[in-house]
Order: C-alpha cells, then structure tokens, then sequence
C-alpha cells in the first residue's frame, strides 16, 4: 500500500461519505432554483472521488510505505492533541484550550529549531485573538465557556 493509493482510498471514501450524508439534505422546490442546497456538496464529492481514483489507479515509479514509524509517532501525537483539544473545550471553554493547543502544536512543529517560547506564546494567544474576534463578534456565534469557567463565573 503506497502513500497516493491510500490516500486516494480515503478521499473515495469520503466523497462517498459526502454524496451518502447529501442526500439525507432536504431540497426544497427544486423546480424553482437548479442549484439548491445539495449541489456544493455534491461538487466537492464529486472532485473527491475524482481525485481519489486518479491516486488509487496512478503508476508510481517506487512504492513508498504509507508512513514511516516517525511519521505514524507524529500523527498519533497530533490526534492525541486534538483529542485533549476537545477535553479542554468542554472543561475549560474555547479560549483556554485553543491557547493550550495551539501552543503546544506550535512547540511540537518547532522541534529542532529556535523558536523561543515566548514567541510560540504570542503565537498562540494572538491566533485565539483573531479567532475569537471573528467567530465571536463578526459572526455572532456562541463558543463554549467550559463546565468548569461556569462555576467560577
């Protein structure tokens, strides 16, 4: 199993996926408009599974493993951050767990390099800010304030 075969097996995958949960979309009076509220997901699927064939049927010219034992390391890694993120989001509420993880992917990317970590803090808090700014006051939406911060509030 090459790198571009197992790649192109995943995003079949998903655009079958996409094309599966599109369906279950209400089209209301199609007859009115042609392009409704399935048709951008159906055009994303459609280029997933496009692009998925072109890497599952590619010739390449040397197999390549999928990952190598470093790599499969960093990805458990990252999964394992991102499945703190979201048990830091419920416990602490958006703003801790996005400086949290944000800060610690930023140090886990910056391995073997200078990065100081009052740099990599900035990083983190000045990316939260941004995002904060926009979800919360451009577009209004609710982000979650933890169990935790709520008893304290």
């Amino acid at each position: 199993m090459t790198r571009s075969r197992a790649t192109g097996i995943t995003a079949l995958l998903l655009g079958l996926g996409v094309v599966a949960y599109v369906n279950t979309i209400p089209n209301p009076d199609v007859l009115r408009t042609i392009a409704g509220p399935r048709i951008f997901p159906y055009i994303t699927a459609g280029i997933l599974i496009v692009c998925g064939l072109g890497l599952i049927f590619e010739k390449s010219q040397k197999e390549k493993p999928f990952l190598t034992k470093k790599q499969w390391i960093n990805f458990v890694m990252i999964c394992s951050v991102y499945l703190g993120y979201a048990i830091l989001l419920w416990a602490f509420g958006f703003i801790i767990a996005t400086i949290l993880c944000l800060f610690t992917l930023s140090t886990m990317f910056s391995r073997g390099k200078p990065v100081p970590i009052w740099l990599r803090a900035i990083y983190a808090v000045g990316i939260t800010a941004v995002l904060y700014i926009c979800f919360f006051t451009l577009l209004g939406m609710s982000l979650p304030v933890g169990k935790f911060v709520r008893l304290i509030i």
